[in-house]
């Protein structure tokens, strides 16, 4: 910001004091020696098409560079529908993983089992955090990576549920939950 108009610095700092900010802007003001430097999505078939099925694995492996040692750091996903709302958001912490010092160069990885999503284009941001201030130290934007799910055809909705059928014969033969 030296070399800049300050008339500018001035807007963009009361816009940071009154959240109106954009992400480019804040960064402008975050001077944070942590940087996620890449994210990479792998899945089944991953290199021969750019789209997963329904239920099919997902990792999403997350580069961080520090250029100092820093210390009390939480990463987190958040998984957006294609109308932008948020289906799904988690932290390392919430999933038993405490990040260690992180300094140097290194990856997070966040491993899906199955993702239960049908047809859409599904935009997701990753963010750094520092556990004992919640400063933001670096984040992606919502735009900037998503995943595309594709179905069979034969599942409408937005979720694939683990439904299964069965046959029982005679009335009143099957079983109730206890």
């Amino acid at each position: 910001m030296d070399d800049g108009d300050p008339a500018e610095a001035i807007r963009i700092y009361r816009e940071h004091l009154h959240g109106q900010m954009s992400g480019t802007e804040e960064r402008l003001l975050n001077d944070s020696p942590l940087s996620i430097t890449h994210v990479v999505l792998d899945f089944p078939e991953s290199a021969h098409r750019h789209y997963l099925l329904a239920g099919e694995p997902l990792r999403i492996t997350v580069g961080y560079e520090a250029l100092e040692p820093v210390p009390d750091v939480v990463m987190s996903i958040v998984v957006y529908d294609p109308m932008g709302n948020v289906i799904h958001g988690v932290d390392t912490d919430a999933l038993g993983l405490q990040l260690p010092l992180l300094a140097g160069r290194g990856d997070i990885v966040f491993e899906l089992d199955y993702v239960p999503l049908l047809d859409g284009l599904y935009p997701f941001a990753i963010s750094l955090s520092s556990r004992s201030s919640e400063q933001r130290l670096d984040w992606t934007d919502p735009e900037k990576y998503s995943f595309r799910m594709v179905s069979s055809g034969q599942i409408t909705g937005s979720v694939a549920l683990p439904i299964k059928a069965h046959h029982v014969p005679g009335v009143g033969a099957s079983t109730p939950y206890r």
